[in-house]
């Protein structure tokens, strides 16, 4: 059970990726704004897996604004 709950979270992140990735380009330049809560804040793991992403964005050539 739980490996099929896995494989449609890995398949639906994979389609979302396919989506998102060609219009990344279209943003880079761009300003951002990311707006956190404070439970994001609270929770390392979640806090650590956000940097990630913003790392990621701002290599991309985009630029965000982090606010709280």
């Amino acid at each position: 059970m739980q490996d099929e709950i896995l494989k449609d979270n890995i398949l639906s992140n994979a389609k979302l990726i396919g989506t998102v990735i060609p219009n990344l380009n279209k943003c880079a330049g761009e300003i951002i704004i990311i707006k956190i809560e404070d439970d994001l804040i609270s929770c390392p793991r979640s806090l650590s897996y956000f940097a990630k992403d913003v790392v990621c964005l701002k290599n991309l050539g985009i630029n965000p604004v982090i606010i709280h």
